[in-house]
């Protein structure tokens, strides 16, 4: 079993769901509607949960005998430093919506811990 149990707060507990876009164009109107319909409806249920699951989880470890490493604002500081970067190769890759998203996501999620 794993030592350690580090604290990153990297999950932004989102639901991903990832389908080939050509495929998606192709289907009717209807089945489209159909399909994020139940991604909102999923999201909505599943994504309200995470938090929780993963506090539970949490526990469940540490009971069972890991250690949990906690990191201090600086260390985040110098870790988003470090990949930052990387954005303008993922930006090429996704597109700017996508990370502008998930840039949004990680600044609100850092602001939470």
């Amino acid at each position: 079993m794993q030592k350690y149990l580090c604290a990153t707060h990297h999950n932004l507990y989102i639901m991903h769901v990832v389908m080939n876009k050509k495929f998606y164009d192709s289907l009717p109107k209807e089945y489209r509607g159909a399909l994020e319909l139940a991604v909102k409806k999923a999201q909505t249920e599943i994504g309200g949960s995470m938090p929780q699951l993963a506090e539970n989880s949490k526990k469940e470890l540490l009971k069972r005998g890991m250690t949990l490493i906690e990191y201090d604002n600086k260390t985040f500081d110098q870790l988003r430093a470090s990949v930052k970067p990387q954005w303008d190769s993922i930006r090429k890759i996704a597109g700017n919506q996508v990370v502008d998203l998930m840039v949004k996501e990680l600044n609100a999620n850092s602001k939470k811990k």
